[in-house]
């Protein structure tokens, strides 16, 4: 087999290198590819991780005050 067959061979067999996705999680900056689930929070977004990580930022407890007035 001439050294161009075998070039042409290697080329045909070969699968193609994984294409790098441009959808990156706002705050890990994790590559998301098609048919995975993310959150848009704050109109960013966020894979499941840093999705839970940013919920949890948000939480707060409810005052005296708060439920009761003065």
């Amino acid at each position: 087999m001439e050294e161009w067959q075998k070039s042409l061979d290697r080329y045909l067999t070969t699968p193609p290198e994984p294409k790098e996705s441009r959808c990156k999680c706002y705050m890990c900056e994790d590559s998301l590819y098609p048919d995975e689930e993310y959150y848009e929070l704050d109109g960013e977004i966020y894979c499941e991780l840093c999705a839970e990580k940013w919920l949890d930022g948000q939480k707060n407890w409810v005052s005296e005050w708060m439920a009761y007035g003065e």
